[in-house]
């Protein structure tokens, strides 16, 4: 109150028209570790951003667990709520951009939010390190990017996302997704090393790969280890396209359980490389 008062108002109180009349944040709030409830927020109707700088809305505010956005708020930056660790919820429905990324990283007590059905892309590390984090990623989303929901556990239910054209590795490595229903249009499942997995294979059981797909990187279905030490729990992978998706040594490492593939294509996948495998 001390703050609002004294930069926008008379220094003692301030009108709902002065409130009405404020259109940036400018930093204000940036690494205030007193603010704990700030609803009052959503009276603020002309602020369409909390400043031109990254990290200009709550920042480092780690004893902020309450906040109501404005209505009119549709875009945030990179590290606008970062290590705000006391957060627990936020309605971020009116968000339609996120920024570069960083946004919410590291609210660790934050337990739910509600995003906007016009949503198109999870920036980098958006939500890495929300530990506590569990809810549905809008269908709407096209485009998850490095390490969006890095630490999440999200859901233990069904992956469905049937506008995705892009999802890059680290995205969802901590989800306890069981099964991948939809990934819609992606043409590419990037791998690499155990730290580098997209989804967090320990907890699927089964996964759709869309027709679209032409190469899934290296681990991205494997658990690492060896012989009996390990154990893949995916019990089937459906692999829709046509033609078999280019696959690594290791993509499918461990799996144990039962490839679909289309009738037609069935000998094509048994003789493509790295497929022979699973024959």
């Amino acid at each position: 109150k001390r703050i609002v008062a004294s930069t926008w108002g008379d220094g003692v109180g301030i009108t709902m028209a002065q409130v009405a009349a404020v259109t940036s944040f400018g930093g204000k709030f940036n690494k205030n570790t007193l603010i704990k409830k700030f609803n009052e927020l959503q009276y603020f109707t002309s602020v369409n951003n909390f400043g031109v700088y990254n990290g200009a809305g709550f920042y480092g505010c780690t004893a902020l667990e309450e906040v109501t956005l404005p209505p009119t708020l549709k875009a945030l930056k990179q590290q606008d709520f970062s290590t705000c660790t006391a957060l627990k919820k936020i309605n971020l429905e009116n968000i339609e951009d996120f920024g570069t990324g960083n946004t919410f990283y590291n609210c660790t007590s934050l337990t739910n939010v509600t995003l906007s059905n016009n949503v198109k892309k999870i920036p980098a590390t958006c939500f890495n390190g929300c530990t506590s984090l569990y809810f549905d990623i809008p269908e709407c989303v096209e485009v998850i990017e490095n390490g969006a929901f890095g630490g999440c556990p999200i859901s233990t239910g069904t992956l469905n996302l049937p506008n995705l054209t892009s999802i890059k590795s680290t995205s969802l490595k901590s989800s306890l997704f069981q099964r991948i229903e939809n990934l819609g249009n992606i043409t590419q499942l990037s791998g690499g090393g155990w730290a580098e997995w997209t989804f967090n294979v320990n907890a699927l059981n089964s996964v759709i790969l869309p027709p679209t797909l032409t190469s899934i990187g290296d681990r991205t279905f494997g658990v690492s280890g060896s012989g009996d030490m390990r154990v893949n729990p995916i019990q089937w992978i459906w692999a829709q396209g046509l033609r078999p998706p280019t696959i690594a040594t290791y993509t499918f490492n461990l799996f144990k359980g039962i490839f679909y593939v289309p009738d037609e294509s069935l000998e094509a996948y048994k003789t493509a490389t790295n497929w022979s495998a699973f024959a």
